[in-house]
Protein backbone atom coordinates (compact mmCIF):
# COMPACT_ATOMS: atom_id res chain seq x y z
CA UNK A 1 0.00 0.00 0.00
CA UNK A 2 2.78 2.70 0.64
CA UNK A 3 4.60 1.69 -2.41
CA UNK A 4 1.62 2.82 -4.60
CA UNK A 5 1.50 6.26 -2.48
CA UNK A 6 5.10 6.60 -2.68
CA UNK A 7 4.90 5.63 -6.49
CA UNK A 8 1.55 7.98 -6.96
CA UNK A 9 3.12 10.95 -5.43
CA UNK A 10 6.70 10.54 -7.26
CA UNK A 11 4.83 10.45 -10.43
CA UNK A 12 2.50 13.76 -8.94
CA UNK A 13 5.86 15.88 -8.62
CA UNK A 14 6.99 14.84 -12.15
CA UNK A 15 3.74 15.86 -13.66
CA UNK A 16 4.20 19.13 -11.33
CA UNK A 17 8.36 19.61 -12.08
CA UNK A 18 6.90 19.36 -15.92
CA UNK A 19 4.14 22.16 -15.96
CA UNK A 20 6.45 24.32 -14.06
CA UNK A 21 9.18 23.39 -16.57
CA UNK A 22 6.90 24.95 -19.21
CA UNK A 23 5.72 28.08 -16.94
CA UNK A 24 9.27 28.47 -16.75
CA UNK A 25 10.08 28.60 -20.91
CA UNK A 26 6.62 30.41 -21.49
CA UNK A 27 8.36 33.29 -19.91
CA UNK A 28 10.40 33.99 -22.32
CA UNK A 29 7.94 34.19 -24.92
CA UNK A 30 5.54 37.16 -24.71
CA UNK A 31 3.25 35.88 -27.09
CA UNK A 32 2.24 33.60 -24.86
CA UNK A 33 0.32 35.13 -22.16
CA UNK A 34 -2.78 33.22 -22.13
CA UNK A 35 -1.27 29.85 -21.55
CA UNK A 36 1.47 31.24 -19.17
CA UNK A 37 -2.07 32.43 -16.76
CA UNK A 38 -3.04 28.89 -17.38
CA UNK A 39 0.06 27.42 -15.79
CA UNK A 40 0.00 29.89 -13.27
CA UNK A 41 -3.43 28.96 -11.87
CA UNK A 42 -2.06 26.00 -11.74
CA UNK A 43 1.10 26.48 -10.05
CA UNK A 44 -0.35 29.19 -7.68
CA UNK A 45 -0.99 27.40 -4.83
CA UNK A 46 2.53 26.40 -4.73
CA UNK A 47 3.90 29.41 -5.20
CA UNK A 48 2.08 30.81 -2.69
CA UNK A 49 3.54 29.38 0.25
CA UNK A 50 7.07 29.43 -1.52
CA UNK A 51 6.64 33.13 -1.85
CA UNK A 52 5.53 33.40 1.93
CA UNK A 53 8.78 31.77 2.89
CA UNK A 54 10.85 33.85 0.39
CA UNK A 55 9.37 37.21 1.48
CA UNK A 56 11.26 36.31 4.91
CA UNK A 57 14.22 35.26 3.51
CA UNK A 58 17.56 36.71 2.30
CA UNK A 59 16.61 35.63 -1.31
CA UNK A 60 13.84 38.52 -0.86
CA UNK A 61 14.88 40.65 -4.13
CA UNK A 62 12.72 43.37 -6.02
CA UNK A 63 14.29 42.40 -9.39
CA UNK A 64 14.09 39.24 -9.47
CA UNK A 65 11.24 36.34 -8.45
CA UNK A 66 13.16 33.46 -7.05
CA UNK A 67 9.88 31.50 -6.38
CA UNK A 68 9.86 28.99 -10.10
CA UNK A 69 13.32 28.27 -9.07
CA UNK A 70 13.29 27.62 -5.82
CA UNK A 71 9.65 25.32 -6.40
CA UNK A 72 11.72 23.51 -8.90
CA UNK A 73 14.40 22.65 -5.98
CA UNK A 74 11.94 21.95 -3.90
CA UNK A 75 9.93 19.30 -6.35
CA UNK A 76 13.23 17.62 -7.54
CA UNK A 77 14.18 16.89 -3.82
CA UNK A 78 10.76 15.57 -3.18
CA UNK A 79 11.17 13.43 -6.56
CA UNK A 80 13.92 12.01 -5.50
CA UNK A 81 13.26 11.19 -1.66
CA UNK A 82 9.70 9.86 -2.88
CA UNK A 83 11.63 7.57 -5.92
CA UNK A 84 13.62 6.51 -2.90
CA UNK A 85 10.83 5.63 -0.38
CA UNK A 86 9.10 3.21 -3.28
CA UNK A 87 11.68 1.21 -3.58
Amino acid sequence: MTYVLFQALYILCVVLESILFLYIVSSWFPNFIKIRSFLLTLLDPIFVPVRICLKHSIMNTATADMTPMVTLIILSYLQTLFYGLSM
